[in-house]
């Protein structure tokens, strides 16, 4: 009796071996040309086509397009700080009461191909009586906006992702409504230098 439990033992263990090694072995046959690579913030260092999560240092700098920012902790750079709890958040308007919106510009500091790109609305991309409106566009080689997505509705979600492959020196990100003021928590960009 023991030899037998002893012989399913050794069995189950050899077929999980098998199923391990059969699993990598699919694994590295069939994907083995993924051109997505998560890697530590080093762009100069990846290997060519490998995509990594942008960091702070590939930002050249951030600010507010037109949109004067009254909140002095929720300012622009709150979008690449890489803390999806603190907020972009322009405030209240006084020249124009009606504008209810931000314009955000995130210059990179190279030409980059992009591959995805995390919009994190937060709480605001959930109600219908925040963001009614947004837009994505990149900045193209010849100097022109090119709008990447938008919308004219609430995106119901706390993040969109825009899985699409552009280049860009320059992400453009805006977002309004017509009864509140709207932020926005954060901006993922995943690329590679051009």
């Amino acid at each position: 009796m023991i030899k037998l439990e002893r012989f399913h033992l050794i069995l189950i263990l050899a077929i999980g071996f098998f199923l391990i090694i059969t699993s990598s072995i699919f694994s590295v046959w069939f994907f083995s040309d993924c051109s997505v690579t998560i890697l530590p913030n080093d762009v100069k260092s990846a290997p060519e086509n490998v995509f990594v999560w942008l960091g702070s240092s590939h930002f050249l700098k951030v600010y507010s397009n037109g949109v004067s920012e009254s909140e002095p902790d929720r300012k622009a750079d709150k979008l690449i700080d890489g803390d999806i709890g603190t907020l972009a958040y322009p405030g209240y308007n006084c020249c124009d009461k009606r504008r209810k919106e931000f314009d955000y510009i995130i210059e990179l500091t190279d030409k980059y191909a992009i591959k995805r790109v995390d919009l994190v609305w937060g709480d605001d991309g959930l109600d219908s009586s925040r963001i009614q409106w947004w837009s994505l566009e990149s900045l193209d080689p010849d100097g022109y906006w090119s709008v990447i997505e938008s919308s004219d509705e609430t995106p119901h979600v706390s993040t969109t992702t825009i899985n699409m492959e552009f280049e860009a020196s320059a992400l453009r990100i805006s977002a309004g409504s017509r009864d509140n003021w709207v932020g926005m928590a954060e901006v993922k960009i995943l690329g590679k230098l051009r």
